[in-house]
């Protein structure tokens, strides 16, 4: 009876170290704690699950015959235009200088910079017309930028890169040139200076960045729609007892003028509480249903930690 007692005994311990799966499988999911958002943006990939540190501000581009300047609108780079200033001496304004996003219709530089009484038919280039903006690029920066020239071949363009904050200084500018064809435009990231040559994907935003219509950077979650990436929403059922999207589920996705995720949307997931100043998430208890190329994911925002910035989520595979 002892030696059958002691059989059963190992045949438990057995069953316990290798019958329950205690990796990223297991219903808890991942949890993540963000950086602060409030001091860089957190572009998250489900698909390697970490954060995407290289995301372009512009692309550069030829298109119907005019040399085009597009943000980045998917991870809401925004801008403001100064159509009469001097450039070297402006600094940025947060009560004039409203943020403009791009939209299906309608680009914020595009190629309102040129002046085409410049055009030079010898090498098709043609120059600026003395508009210029303030960008506000994917890393918060202000930066100050003047699209001197463009051609087929290149665009050159002035950036000076503020070092503080608000954008009340600017350094003198720095001369860019940047190549590209009508077959490849180029993606740059005007605080580095560089032409990023693969983005990586990400699906899901955490910033802290201007809304449409104010100058005053808010906490949002944004969805990237450049690659189709689709949020639902469930309510009532706890993420654990969530294996597969509900068939009646809503699919969302933003727009470049709506943002159901984001401060001010139908469904944000991070508020601001005016009467003592509180940011919070609006419902923990929600679970979020992401589809992205690769399959769909679920996820729970936790806590917005507001003295630090970080946020806390957890997410897992379906």
């Amino acid at each position: 009876m002892r030696n059958k007692k002691l059989m059963i005994a190992a045949i438990v311990l057995v069953f316990l170290a290798f019958g329950c799966d205690s990796n990223d499988d297991d219903p808890g999911g991942t949890s993540v704690a963000t950086p602060s958002i409030k001091e860089a943006p957190y572009y998250f990939s489900f698909t390697t699950g970490a954060a995407v540190s290289d995301v372009p501000d512009v692309t550069l581009r030829y298109e119907d015959h005019s040399y085009i300047v597009a943000l980045n609108a998917a991870a809401n780079i925004s801008a403001a235009v100064r159509d009469s200033s001097d450039f070297a001496s402006a600094t940025y304004s947060m009560g004039a200088d409203l943020p403009q996003f791009d939209t299906d219709t309608s680009l914020v530089i595009g190629d309102n910079w040129m002046d085409v009484d410049t055009y030079n038919p010898a090498d098709h280039s043609i120059s600026n017309n003395g508009t210029f903006y303030f960008v506000r690029a994917a890393d918060y920066s202000q930066v100050k930028l003047l699209v001197d020239s463009a051609s087929p071949t290149q665009f050159n363009l002035k950036v000076a890169v503020s070092s503080a904050s608000d954008g009340s200084t600017f350094p003198a500018a720095t001369d860019h040139t940047f190549a590209y064809s009508a077959d490849t435009p180029a993606q740059v990231s005007l605080t580095g200076g560089t032409v990023i040559d693969s983005p990586a994907d990400w699906h899901i935003g955490l910033v802290t960045a201007p809304v449409a219509g104010s100058p005053y950077p808010m906490q949002s979650v944004i969805i990237n729609y450049g690659n189709d990436t689709q949020v639902g929403v469930v309510s009532g059922q706890a993420f654990d007892d969530i294996d597969v999207a509900p068939a009646d589920i809503v699919w969302l996705t933003d727009t470049a003028t709506t943002r159901p995720l984001a401060y001010g949307g139908s469904n944000e997931v991070i508020t601001y509480r005016q009467t003592d100043h509180t940011v919070y998430i609006v419902d923990p208890d929600l679970v979020y249903i992401v589809n992205i190329s690769g399959g769909m994911y679920k996820l729970q925002f936790l806590n917005y930690d507001q003295p630090t910035g970080i946020v806390e989520f957890t997410y897992a595979s379906l």
